[in-house]
């Protein structure tokens, strides 16, 4: 009886996985000329911060800098999300600084920035829901199966509003109420607050 029923959950699941890969994603071209364009542009003028970034993580570990995250994306599909390996420093050899690096780094969210390629190939948009780990395919397909119209995105409401908020199924009412409610203008919206908060977060 449970494996009858958790075949018909899984038909259900791919049912509307399908719907969603042959349906246009939220937005349409003209969200991802917008998103092609400021990623690109992004790229171009963060480079320098992104290569001393790069620097700054090979320095403080030995493994690879980059982390790979399998992510759920529009409709359900999983891809590889990039973002930097931040290490976690525990030898008191490696010093006070190293620590404190890895820490404003750890906090800073900058170790997203090479989700900006993850854009430019189509994984994800520069306005979206939040990305989600592919673990948590099932909670999230129950709860929120509009978000899968979309593509995950590099700056989300959760991000932009509510960052101490640590209840699951509200971030995910937040991705609904974005995706149940997209316009241009509310990704305009989110897309200021955003830079307005890196703004105000630079002490320069």
């Amino acid at each position: 009886m449970q494996e009858s029923i958790a075949r018909l959950r899984a038909g259900s699941a791919s049912r509307v996985v399908e719907e969603n890969l042959r349906s246009p994603p939220l937005g349409g071209a003209r969200k991802r000329v917008f998103d092609v364009a400021i990623a690109g542009l992004a790229l171009l003028v963060l480079m320098p911060l992104m290569l001393a970034m790069a620097l700054l993580c090979r320095l403080l570990t030995e493994e690879f800098i980059f982390l790979s995250e399998r992510l759920i994306g529009r409709g359900g599909r999983i891809f590889l999300g990039y973002r930097f390996r931040i290490p976690v420093v525990k030898s008191e050899t490696a010093g006070r600084w190293a620590n404190h690096i890895a820490k404003s780094l750890r906090a800073s969210s900058l170790d997203q920035l090479p989700q900006l390629f993850n854009v430019i190939r189509g994984d994800m948009s520069l306005i979206g829901p939040r990305p989600r780990p592919a673990a948590e395919f099932g909670e999230y397909f129950t709860q929120g199966q509009e978000c899968l119209r979309a593509r995950p995105g590099f700056i989300n409401v959760w991000q932009s509003y509510y960052p101490a908020l640590t209840d699951q199924h509200a971030e995910i009412a937040l991705d609904r109420h974005y995706v149940c409610n997209w316009s241009a203008r509310l990704d305009f919206a989110l897309f200021c607050r955003a830079i307005f908060a890196i703004r105000h977060a630079d002490p320069a």
